[in-house]
């Protein structure tokens, strides 16, 4: 009996040891159940999670979350500009693992919701926002003054604005975190400058200047320019900051302290054209019928607008820049011209012997020739070989003043006749006499009868001082024959 009973008792507890494993294992295998699904409070972004294990969340993640990324648009708004994103070039996504644990760990009872990291392209994305800024910033407006009659106005200038970088890609990140794609109004931020400020002392260094007399130099080009006068200017300091009394905000009106200049341009002006030319030092006369009224007309019109030219030492007449255009615009008529049919009609006709006798006068009084043209053709009103073109397209007569004073061109018209003396002030350094003379050294045949013989003309000019030749020039001018 004893040994029974001690078999029944092993058995006893050999089948209690299998049911509790059995309970055990039952109860992890519970536990483990329980904890590989979401509890039924699961939700992420409106989407129920309840019940859910980790596979049923990614495939919920990609379907109805990612999916919504793919035409999910979002527009940034900075001062009324605006900046368009869309959500899918930038690779907006959730990962549905990090979606599950982060489902796991909230404490729902608590009002916990579910918040995963959300990934995308942070590089692209801060790059699209800078270029936004780039684009959309005001820079800073520095302090600015300006002269008002007597007085120095001064103005504090003003911060510039930007959008703030980090808080943008911020606003862009959590909207669309939650999926919300509405408009963000996007913050800005100060862009200062030490230059806004109102800084009395360095706009004193900036504006004080002593005044300058106005100049005339010759250019390059031959023409005499004028550099303009200005005033001095000062102010005093400390008046300035009592005036200023917010150098960060504000117009002032600080008192200048103004000197004249002793020399303007307007006083040089004068004086160039008063200039004192007492002596004849080159004249020369040609003649025109004063019965044809227009040529009569353009010819005086051309004086004119020659007479009195004045010419500073080392100046350069031009007849282009003098006369102008020459056409009707002007006032010139049309009258005869010389063209290759003969003569006709022409706006201007007359002009060319006005240059003409400009030109052989400005010879005589030993001015430097810059540019001078012959004609196409042979003309009646000066010697052969020293006639001078003229067209406003191109065709100009130039000469430089060389002389150490001012010369002045005066323009005598009478019924028949005209005139250009080129008066200045006697040099016996400068004062020679100028011989020009021409002959024809070659005919050019005509090649239709009534036409006319075309020629190659010499002239020749010879300056002589004390009756002695100092120099010679040969001048050829070549002529078409008129058929």
């Amino acid at each position: 009996m004893k040994k029974l009973s001690n078999r029944a008792i092993l058995i006893s507890t050999i089948s209690g040891v299998c049911c509790l494993l059995v309970v055990i294992v039952v109860s992890v295998l519970l536990i483990v159940n329980q904890h590989s699904c979401l509890p039924n409070e699961a939700t992420f972004l409106g989407v129920s999670l309840a019940g859910m294990k980790e596979e049923d969340v990614k495939k919920v993640v990609d379907d109805q979350i990612n999916k919504v990324f793919e035409d999910g648009e979002l527009e940034v708004d900075f001062k009324g500009n605006i900046l368009k994103l869309k959500a899918s070039e930038y690779d907006f996504n959730y990962v549905g693992k990090e979606v599950f644990d982060a489902a796991k760990k909230a404490n729902y009872k608590n009002g916990e919701t579910v918040n995963p990291n959300i990934h995308y392209d942070s590089e692209k994305l801060l790059q699209a926002v800078q270029e936004f800024a780039l684009k959309t910033k005001t820079d800073p407006a520095k302090c600015s003054y300006k002269r008002v009659k007597d007085s120095l106005e001064v103005s504090s200038g003003m911060p510039g604005e930007q959008i703030n970088q980090q808080e943008a890609v911020d606003g862009i990140v959590n909207s669309v975190k939650i999926l919300s794609f509405n408009r963000i109004s996007a913050e800005g931020e100060q862009i200062l400058d030490d230059d806004i400020n109102i800084n009395v002392d360095k706009i004193r260094e900036e504006v004080k200047s002593d005044p300058k007399d106005a100049t005339g130099n010759i250019g390059g080009d031959g023409k005499l320019k004028y550099e303009k006068e200005s005033d001095g200017i000062d102010f005093d300091v400390d008046e300035a900051k009592n005036i200023v009394t917010d150098p960060t905000n504000g117009t002032y009106k600080i008192p200048l302290k103004i000197t004249k200049p002793k020399v303007t341009v307007a006083q040089l002006k004068m004086d160039h054209d008063n200039a004192d030319c007492p002596d004849v030092i080159g004249t020369y006369t040609s003649n025109f019928s004063s019965s044809e009224v227009n040529r009569t007309h353009n010819l005086r019109k051309a004086a004119e607008a020659i007479n009195n030219t004045v010419l500073a030492p080392g100046e350069v007449f031009s007849a282009i820049a003098t006369i102008g255009p020459g056409n009707k615009a002007q006032g010139y008529k049309d009258a005869i011209v010389y063209t290759p049919q003969g003569q006709r009609l022409g706006t201007g006709g007359g002009i060319c012997q006005v240059t003409s006798t400009l030109y052989i006068a400005a010879v005589k009084a030993n001015m430097d020739i810059v540019e001078r043209h012959n004609h196409t053709y042979t003309v009646i009103y000066a010697p052969i070989g020293q006639d001078a073109a003229f067209d406003s397209g191109g065709t100009d007569l130039k000469f430089k003043n060389t002389r150490s004073t001012p010369v002045k061109i005066k323009a005598t018209i009478t019924n028949n006749t005209l005139t250009f003396t080129f008066m200045g002030r006697k040099n016996p350094n400068e004062d020679f006499d100028v011989e020009m003379t021409s002959y024809i050294e070659s005919t050019i045949p005509k090649s239709t009868r009534g036409g006319k013989d075309g020629c190659v003309a010499v002239a020749k000019k010879i300056i002589r001082k004390n009756g002695e030749v100092v120099k010679e020039e040969t001048i050829r001018s070549r002529y078409r024959p008129m058929n």
